[in-house]
């Protein structure tokens, strides 16, 4: 079943025969990886740490350090992984998790980590199903490739990983394939393309997400990008260096560190005494007007949609009494009206939004002119469209929560659609695959992306 990538009733299979006694180190991984693969990193984590004490070769370990940065447990992730690489020194996962995790706070060993993880090169091949489509995937070892474990499923697909930020002296050798993905989606992270790169990008092949239309949707450039949009309020961002104090920003404000997501390190401050000592701060940071979307309810909202091929789908509504939203930290587990509020966005998102501020938004993913991308916003009490940001790095993943079962029929109807558009692009029409069959990736290198 694991190597169908059917994951689901594996994890029954090795959860029964674990019942009966087989409780040796490779069931005990075997469970991990395909818990993993479903995305339950919290129990695979578990399952991987248990195996450890008798696996001597490190996978365990490895793999618990891979699991631990998805989750973003990064001193736990280092640790296995270093405790890996004293089982055994030549673990490619292992090294690659300590080249993206040490690469800020430890640059050199992170530079050792990442030789050892490339040394054969920059391209790992993932075979799939018999006359699978073949996608080429375009990643980098920074933290800003979408994970693509739920877009392209290792059970449908044959997939090749090319990591374009490791230098090479020539093109590597690339097995055939029937089109290409950028799953690189931030901008400011884009690695630099060298020329044979960039006339590879300019053959044949379709191209998903080209780097040139993702590099258009950094912060700092979003706003002039979605110019003369109806409707619609992008407020201008400012990239400062430390020092470097703002004149024109408008306060009350909003500063955040560059290359920081999820809200880590977002505040907002209130007078200009405040601004100028967090422009005195440590590293670079993005500032821009803090806009009240409160509603008359006192709760902010934040919609999520979904661009496939240009056409918007809904994904989630979080709503929160705090004025830095996130789904998971804002509640909605805990309030069955709210859950509800969002269902009606999910099925109707027109009716929910009004057609004006839909357009709004449609017209944001015409802008944007990506295959796959997502903005985030919210509604202002004038009925204007509040952008927070639409970019190429927004994840899509099925809920395993009883409470939010209701949310699988968009997400999947954003998964079909996506999978669609790959057959239609390399000429197969419309064969979808399966719902629920996430990609098999973990004995490979992959990204630890958000």
């Amino acid at each position: 079943m694991r190597a169908l990538g059917k994951f689901e009733p594996a994890v029954q299979g090795f959860a029964a025969a674990i019942s009966a006694g087989a409780t040796g180190a490779p069931v005990l991984v075997a469970l991990g990886n395909c818990l993993a693969e479903l995305g339950r990193l919290e129990e695979a984590t578990t399952w991987f740490a248990r195996a450890a004490p008798d696996d001597p070769s490190g996978r365990a370990l490895a793999n618990l350090a891979s699991a631990r940065a998805r989750l973003g447990q990064n001193a736990l992730a280092i640790d296995a992984a270093r405790a890996a690489l004293r089982c055994s020194p030549e673990l490619i996962d292992a090294h690659r998790t300590l080249a993206v995790l040490l690469a800020g706070s430890e640059p050199e060993s992170a530079a050792a980590h990442r030789e050892v993880a490339f040394r054969n090169g920059p391209v790992f091949v993932r075979p799939g199903p018999q006359d699978a489509l073949r996608v080429l995937v375009l990643t980098c070892l920074a933290e800003a490739s979408l994970p693509i474990e739920h877009l392209l499923p290792n059970a449908r697909y044959a997939l090749t990983d090319w990591f374009i930020d490791h230098p090479v002296n020539h093109l590597p050798h690339l097995p055939p394939h029937d089109l290409v993905f950028n799953a690189i989606g931030e901008a400011e992270l884009m690695p630099p393309l060298d020329g044979a790169t960039i006339g590879f990008l300019a053959g044949g092949l379709p191209v998903m997400n080209r780097p040139e239309a993702v590099m258009r949707t950094g912060r700092t450039s979003l706003p002039a990008l979605l110019a003369g949009i109806d409707g619609l309020v992008v407020p201008p961002v400012l990239r400062v260096a430390a020092g470097e104090i703002p004149v024109s920003i408008g306060l009350p404000a909003l500063v955040r560190p560059v290359g920081t997501h999820g809200g880590h390190g977002l505040r907002r401050v209130e007078t200009a005494e405040q601004l100028t000592a967090a422009s005195h701060e440590a590293g670079d940071k993005y500032l821009s007007r803090f806009i009240d979307y409160r509603s008359d309810d006192g709760y902010y909202r934040k919609y999520r949609m979904i661009f496939v091929d240009r056409q918007v789908y809904p994904y989630h509504l979080a709503i929160g009494p705090h004025w830095m939203v996130h789904y998971w930290t804002a509640g909605m587990d805990l309030d069955p009206a709210r859950r509800a509020e969002e269902a009606r966005f999910l099925d109707d998102p027109v009716t929910v939004l009004g057609s004006a501020a839909f357009e709004a938004v449609s017209a944001v993913g015409r802008r944007l002119d990506l295959d796959y991308a997502g903005i985030d916003f919210s509604i202002l009490p004038d009925g204007r469209v509040l952008v927070f940001e639409a970019n190429a790095a927004m994840l899509v993943h099925p809920e395993r929560e009883a409470e939010f079962a209701y949310r699988n029929q968009a997400v999947q109807r954003i998964l079909d659609a996506f999978a669609d558009m790959l057959e239609r692009r390399a000429g197969r029409g419309d064969h979808r695959a399966p719902a629920g069959d996430p990609a098999e990736v973990t004995q490979r290198p992959r990204s630890l992306a958000r």
